[in-house]
């Protein structure tokens, strides 16, 4: 499951389009523990109830589940579990681990439409990568979600 509160603010508005900004915090349990907290720059366009999304941000990344220290250590516990995971853990076991941080990047297009105090919205994020580790790159994903107007 994967759940997120954000909080977005308008910077900008105008009768054709308007931008904000938002900041959350999300926590993610499919295989592994994480929690994000994305900060995002988002765009609107359009005139009407329905508005073109584009947005772009950066998300900070904690992995509740450590991984192994070190740039090699790293590689190699990765190919090893893609092949044998107990024995990438029985190779580096639970000592020699440490909590992971990781920065994303991410854009994103979709729409939007607007009601009179939820907005619904959808959206195609186009990437995700996590940088600091150097350590795997995940395909593009859909959101979807409700807005409601403070």
């Amino acid at each position: 499951m994967l759940y997120s509160i954000n909080y977005e603010h308008n910077l900008f508005i105008k009768e054709k389009s308007y931008q904000s900004v938002k900041i959350g915090l999300s926590y993610k349990s499919f295989n592994t523990d994480q929690v994000f907290i994305p900060i995002d720059y988002n765009f609107y366009l359009g005139k009407g109830k329905t508005k073109l999304l584009l947005g772009a941000g950066v998300i900070g990344l904690i992995g509740t589940n450590p991984s192994p220290s070190g740039v090699n250590a790293r590689q190699d516990f990765k190919s090893l579990y893609q092949t044998d995971p107990s024995l990438a853990i029985s190779k580096y076991g639970t000592d020699r681990y440490e909590q992971a941080f990781d920065l994303a990047y991410t854009a994103k297009i979709g729409f939007m439409c607007v009601g009179k105090k939820v907005n619904w919205y959808a959206y195609y994020n186009c990437f995700y990568i996590r940088f600091n580790m150097n350590y795997y790159f995940q395909p593009a994903w859909l959101g979807a979600g409700l807005s409601y107007k403070l």
